[in-house]
């Protein structure tokens, strides 16, 4: 094998490393399901985004899971290509699209038998509220409320938190707790409880999920475009909702357009 051949080889097997390597793309997340799922048959509705809106193009997607606080600060290293879920206030250097990914709404929940309504924030005075410490609701207000180190108030952390504010609830420990709506009916309708807990309030704010990019990724204005461009047109044939419906999501989820 002469030099010449030896070269074009070895040229030839670069080229194909580095496509290979440009085609890979690294989004770290935390486990949030029906969102993100790291266990389970289901990869969870922003991992489902996230390969509909990357994989035609073509590209191979890998997902890390951290816990909430490891993954903000671990984030900052400049490893990963984007982000799946969080928010402009999580993640306020990223590259954010110009619609939200998943928006979905906080919302007080309760046992069927209990008459409590939350009306306002001194109808909290009245009942024990569980919560996940360190999550926002969307809702200065209550995020006050819940962070003033009330006696009524438990703070649990992130980890199966929904599986932990119903036991919770059915051993009495509390009278309401505040949960993601996704991720609450989706846990409610797995385990055939959503006859005994129920809605508490109607909306207190607007959880805005997004998929985004970190500045840091040597291709983070092309992966920003295509994100924008493919949500838009899985958003109008249909496919977005229809993922949504495989969650147990029956409403129709709006398209939001992004704050500034």
């Amino acid at each position: 094998m002469n030099k010449t051949t030896i070269l074009i080889l070895f040229t030839c097997l670069t080229f194909h490393v580095s496509s290979f390597a440009e085609k890979k793309l690294k989004f770290l997340t935390l486990d949030y399901c029906p969102l993100i799922c790291k266990t389970g048959q289901q990869r969870g509705i922003l991992a489902d985004f996230l390969h509909e809106i990357y994989g035609p193009l073509g590209y191979k997607i890998d997902i890390t899971f951290m816990p909430i606080k490891r993954a903000f600060v671990e984030y900052k290293n400049g490893l990963y290509d984007g982000f799946i879920g969080g928010n402009k206030a999580q993640l306020s250097a990223n590259l954010f699209p110009e619609y939200v990914t998943s928006p979905h709404s906080p919302i007080f929940y309760k046992l069927k038998t209990n008459p409590w309504q939350y009306k306002n924030i001194d109808s909290l005075n009245n009942v024990r509220i569980a919560a996940v410490g360190t999550y926002k609701h969307a809702n200065s207000e209550i995020d006050n409320y819940l962070q003033s180190k009330k006696k009524n108030v438990v703070l649990i952390g992130e980890k199966n938190h929904v599986k932990r504010y119903i036991n919770l609830l059915r051993k009495g420990r509390v009278d309401s707790f505040i949960g993601g709506e996704f991720p609450t009916e989706y846990y409610l309708k797995e385990y055939k409880l959503s006859d005994q807990i129920v809605p508490a309030s109607n909306d207190i704010g607007v959880f805005n999920n997004y998929i985004s990019i970190s500045p840091k990724s040597k291709r983070a204005d092309k992966l920003l475009s295509q994100l924008n461009s493919q949500f838009i047109k899985l958003y109008k044939s249909g496919a977005l909702q229809k993922i949504y419906s495989q969650y147990g999501v029956r409403r129709k989820v709006s398209l939001i357009k992004a704050k500034k």
